[in-house]
């Protein structure tokens, strides 16, 4: 923890060193309200800032804190500087998150079912380091290290989680490293209008590196973005996720991490494709309304055991409409607020910048 501790300070420093006089910060509070949450509260607090003799298309650095606390007595708090150096030939983050979030479990597949539920409170570490380097004008490879320390402390006593036939039911330890390579000719970073971000990614996690599990990850993110209009953009993304070999549950692909009307937890399994789109609209151009933008939103997806499971009929199907607000114009920087549907009721979310 003390050399963890070090490695933040060095970061920070670094991080806050030959800042131009232009530094923006966005800071807002966060308010939410589910089935599996009651009601949330919290806040976000962005800044970025232009190293001194970077080229202005050159992405600023930037640091990223949130914390949210909902009345069922979850906690999760999360902080991601990200550094660039070189004039942008690298980009360095380090994101690290405490979750205590008292959960639900359903079981594993495709067709769990919300009668079949369990309550379990994990408490959760979660620390990655990502270094980038530019290839060229589109093309990057990325180094990616991820550690994961997951304890369970409390489960049913009749639950499945109880009998230790789950993998990860025990408290855990993982560690992975890998790789990923991307094209990325998107017109901006934040909210693209124009272009396609493809990406592969890798990692490997095995007890060379001390984990306790011994698993490969797989995954490909493929993003497209059109300017239908002068302030109508349609993005469109598939999203496929393959794991070989046996992972702890809390490691499988989880169906509402990109599906905003899906139950928490409800379907999770080894592999996942998933299908979204975007329409989304600032229709206004007076100083006043200019901020102010809408989305609809669709959302198919699945997760499977093996490959061979996936079928059309299969696919779960998500629909909804949201609100944004941009707090920073040049490249709208967006408060998110979606409101889903597809599930037994609504779900709300709120973040920041678009969900792809």
């Amino acid at each position: 923890m003390k050399k963890l501790f070090l490695l933040f300070l060095f970061l920070f420093s670094a991080f806050m060193q030959n800042i131009e006089a232009k530094t923006e910060i966005v800071g807002y509070p966060i308010f939410d309200y589910s089935n599996e949450t009651g009601f949330c509260i919290g806040g976000i607090i962005y800044m970025r800032y232009q190293p001194k003799n970077f080229d202005e298309d050159v992405q600023e650095n930037s640091i990223y804190l949130s914390t949210i606390y909902s009345e069922k007595k979850q906690f999760s708090i999360y902080f991601e500087p990200i550094l660039y150096l070189q004039n942008g030939r690298y980009a360095f983050s380090f994101p690290v998150e405490f979750i205590n979030w008292p959960s639900k479990f359903y079981g594993i597949g495709n067709n769990t079912s919300k009668e079949n539920v369990e309550d379990f409170t994990p408490q959760q570490l979660n620390i990655q380091f990502d270094l980038k380097r530019m290839i060229s004008q589109y093309w990057s490879i990325s180094l990616h290290y991820e550690f994961n320390k997951y304890n369970i402390l409390k489960v049913e006593e009749d639950g499945l989680l109880k009998t230790g036939n789950i993998k990860g039911s025990d408290d855990n330890l993982i560690s992975g490293i890998g790789f990923s390579v991307s094209m990325d000719q998107r017109d901006s970073n934040s909210y693209p209008k124009n272009g396609c971000l493809h990406c592969f990614k890798m990692l490997s996690f095995t007890d060379i590196l001390g984990s306790e599990y011994n698993f490969i990850k797989y995954s490909l993110d493929l993003r497209q973005y059109f300017s239908i209009t002068p302030k109508l953009v349609l993005a469109l993304q598939g999203y496929f996720s393959c794991i070989q070999n046996d992972p702890p549950f809390h490691k499988l692909s989880y169906l509402n991490n990109y599906m905003r009307a899906t139950t928490p937890n409800l379907f999770i399994d080894r592999h996942m494709a998933i299908f979204r789109s975007e329409y989304r609209f600032f229709p206004w151009e007076t100083k006043i309304l200019e901020r102010i933008g809408f989305v609809g939103f669709m959302e198919v997806g699945q997760v499977a055991h093996e490959l061979s499971e996936f079928a059309g009929k299969a696919m779960k199907f998500n629909y909804g409409f949201g609100l944004r607000y941009s707090f920073l114009m040049d490249d709208r920087f967006n408060l998110r607020i979606d409101l889903g549907f597809g599930g037994e009721s609504g779900a709300l979310s709120i973040g920041c910048e678009e969900v792809f």
